[in-house]
């Protein structure tokens, strides 16, 4: 799957899942074998699905829409203009889930940091009901357990918790206090 950052416009995500198609998916019209002008500010990724084609071995019709149909499109809600547009972001066909970014978010309002502020949980429940309105899956991530188990009571069904670097440090500090007692 792909996670976008910073989107804040219902053109911005319609954008991103265009360019997660190939030309036939999307919002690409048709015909598909016609070379589709460049537009101002705006770079198209190349065509060449021939390594997971297996090198010419898989149907191209059967791989463009397999990959099409298996693409898992996600952004990331961390701005005020994402959360005013959040349901017409919510809208955009392709789009599969919205990612809360807390701490930007809440950086975004005024309030770093500050995510358990009422203001920044409003935005979340906004986000959150958005999502559910139009069959989106959310995702968000945190250190804290207990956050967690009170978002997926809100509904979101997708939880990262705890840090992997965190983790790693957590591990390496261990290893070399043990290294340090051998000495």
């Amino acid at each position: 799957g792909v996670v976008v950052p910073q989107v804040r416009t219902p053109a911005d995500v319609e954008s991103i899942v265009a360019d997660c198609r190939y030309p036939t998916g999307g919002q690409r019209s048709a015909p598909h074998d016609v070379a589709e002008p460049e537009a101002a500010g705006r770079r198209r990724r190349g065509f060449g699905p021939t390594t997971p084609m297996n090198y010419g071995r898989l149907n191209m019709d059967e791989y463009l829409a397999a990959a099409d149909a298996n693409v898992f499109v996600a952004v990331m809600i961390e701005t005020v203009e994402a959360l005013k547009n959040i349901d017409a972001i919510c809208e955009v066909p392709g789009l599969d889930c919205v990612v809360i970014g807390a701490n930007d978010l809440s950086g975004a309002m005024g309030l770093p940091y500050q995510g358990s502020s009422p203001q920044v949980q409003a935005g979340v429940d906004e986000i959150v009901a958005a999502a559910k309105r139009h069959g989106k899956f959310i995702f968000f991530s945190t250190r804290d357990p207990a956050l967690a188990k009170r978002l997926a009571k809100r509904g979101v069904q997708i939880l990262h918790v705890g840090s992997d670097v965190l983790a790693a440090v957590a591990h390496h500090t261990r290893v070399v206090a043990e290294i340090k007692e051998g000495v």
